[in-house]
Order: structure tokens, then C-alpha cells, then sequence
């Protein structure tokens, strides 16, 4: 039944989630409808690309229709919890730090990300962690750091801020940097204040939303020496090589769940990576995901 209908169901959900007035609810809600429209191009079998078709195609296409039934009811459960909230703008007292201050955690910033992203930076042929740690980790916290002690963009702290994400992106690390870019959007009017209000959405935010989400799109491309061209973007937009591997993973965690049953070696997995721990058996060790 929700499957037969997929399409409508799709499109009310976009709908559900423009009907909310906060930025951040808003691209919450997109972050967990973007994935639908991936299993649903799957389930049709939509040729996605990457380890989804590859690996994942054979393995899922018995039970790819009952787990986009399951994320759906999800979503629309999720967004009914949320649906009070629809008419809320939000705002949050700003955390003081001195200039001197974010200017040092920036400069750590800098270091950490390095060690975290060296091909970005010229210096190595690994994607991820010239040396062996949590880097990743320690440069979203210093990022988020960053963000929520926001004071005003002429300052050493965000410039450098800005810089590296820039690096990472024209590097080919999308994800992360986008959500810096979008963040510091949407603070644009609260420079010099002592409470953080959320920016309204307007037609700058729409085109510089547009802007940064090409940029990412090619980057990927950029990152292996290929070109973008329009119907590379198409195919990226309706399914993005990174939606892709989510979805990858949570129709994994299915058929697991299937084969395994209920089991909390793929949890303490989740937990040992936090610390940068071995794996902990589960899905690391029993199975091809």
C-alpha cells in the first residue's frame, strides 16, 4: 500500500516539512525525507551507482519494499512529533568566549583537521586520518564550538573557519562543510548579539543554498580529477553518492536485524568508534556490511 503509492507519499512529505516556519527543523526533516526518495528509486530499480547497486542490490531486493514502508511510517512519525513545533522560530543565549579564545580553538581547528582530511590538503594519498585517531570526531566538536560561540564573521576564529571549509569542500569533503556553510547563513543576523535568532529563509538563502549545494555535488567529481556536467548534477541531486551510502547502511542494519535478530554487538560498535576502539564484533565481523 505505501509503496504502491510511493510518489504521493514522497511528495506529502515534502509538503509536511515546508510547513514548518525553523530553518533547523526544516533541514532536520530534510535529512531524514532525502534518504526516502534514494529507497524508493531503489525499490524501482533506478540504477543509484556506487556500493548500493553494487553490493547491496543483490542482497536487498527481497525486502527493499518492506523497509521503505518501515522508514516512511518512521518519518511520518517523527514529523507528527514535531508538528507543535511547526510555527517556532528559534533562538538560544550565546556562549561567551573571548576572541582570543575561539581564535586558539580555531587554530587547533586547523591542526585537527588536517590530521583529519589530508588529502584535502595535498599532504597524503588517504582520504581520512594522516595519523590514527578520533579526528573526525574532534573536528565536528571543534566546529560545532565555533558555531555556537558565533560572534561576528570579521574575526580571525571564523575566517579561518570558513577557509577550511572551503578546503574541504573544493577537496571533496561535502557533508560536513555544508552544514558550516548553512549554519553561518542562517547566523548571518546575529552578529555582535547576545541572543542567536534564527534567519528566515529568503531568496539569498535559496541561491546561496543553490550555489553550495553544486559546489558539493562537484566536489566529488573534483576530489578524482573528473568533470561535472548537468547530468551528473541531475543524477546527483535526485540521488547523492553520500544519501546513497545511507540508505546502504540502514538497509544493512535490515538485514541484519533479519538474519541476526536483535543484537547489540552493532551498538557497541557505534560506542567503540566514538573512542576509536577496535571493532567490537556485530556487523563488523559476522557479516559483508
Amino acid at each position: 500500500m505505501i509503496f504502491e503509492n510511493g510518489i504521493i507519499i514522497l511528495i506529502l512529505g515534502f509538503i509536511a516539512l515546508l510547513s514548518f516556519k525553523s530553518v533547523f527543523l526544516k533541514l532536520l526533516l530534510i535529512i531524514y525525507w532525502y534518504p526516502l526518495v534514494t529507497m524508493y528509486l531503489f525499490c524501482i530499480e533506478y540504477p543509484l551507482g556506487g556500493s548500493i547497486d553494487y553490493l547491496g542490490r543483490p542482497v536487498y531486493e527481497t525486502f527493499v519494499k518492506e523497509a521503505f514502508t518501515y522508514a516512511v511510517l518512521g518519518y511520518f512519525v517523527f514529523v507528527a512529533v514535531l508538528w507543535k513545533l511547526r510555527n517556532q522560530l528559534f533562538q538560544f543565549k550565546r556562549i561567551e568566549f573571548s576572541e582570543s579564545s575561539r581564535s586558539f580553538i580555531a587554530l587547533i581547528l586547523l591542526v585537527v583537521s588536517v590530521l583529519a582530511y589530508p588529502k584535502s590538503f595535498g599532504i597524503g594519498s588517504e582520504r581520512w586520518n594522516l595519523i590514527a585517531g578520533p579526528w573526525l570526531v574532534i573536528s565536528i566538536a571543534l566546529n560545532a564550538i565555533l558555531i555556537i560561540t558565533f560572534q561576528k564573521f570579521k574575526s580571525l576564529a571564523s575566517l579561518l573557519q570558513i577557509l577550511l571549509a572551503l578546503i574541504l569542500m573544493v577537496g571533496g569533503e561535502r557533508v560536513n562543510t555544508l552544514v558550516v556553510f548553512l549554519l553561518f547563513f542562517m547566523l548571518f543576523g546575529s552578529q555582535n548579539l547576545n541572543i542567536v535568532k534564527e534567519k528566515k529563509i529568503g531568496s539569498l538563502f535559496i541561491i546561496a543554498l543553490a550555489v553550495i549545494i553544486v559546489l558539493g555535488i562537484g566536489a566529488h567529481y573534483w576530489r578524482n580529477g573528473e568533470e561535472l556536467s548537468v547530468l551528473l548534477l541531475y543524477k546527483n541531486i535526485i540521488s547523492s553518492a553520500t544519501v546513497g551510502d545511507v540508505t546502504h547502511v540502514y538497509f544493512s542494519s535490515f538485514s541484519y536485524l533479519r538474519e541476526f535478530g536483535v543484537d547489540l554487538r552493532p551498538v557497541l560498535n557505534e560506542i567503540g568508534s566514538l573512542f576509536y576502539l577496535p571493532k567490537l564484533g556485530g556487523a563488523g565481523e559476522n557479516a559483508p556490511f
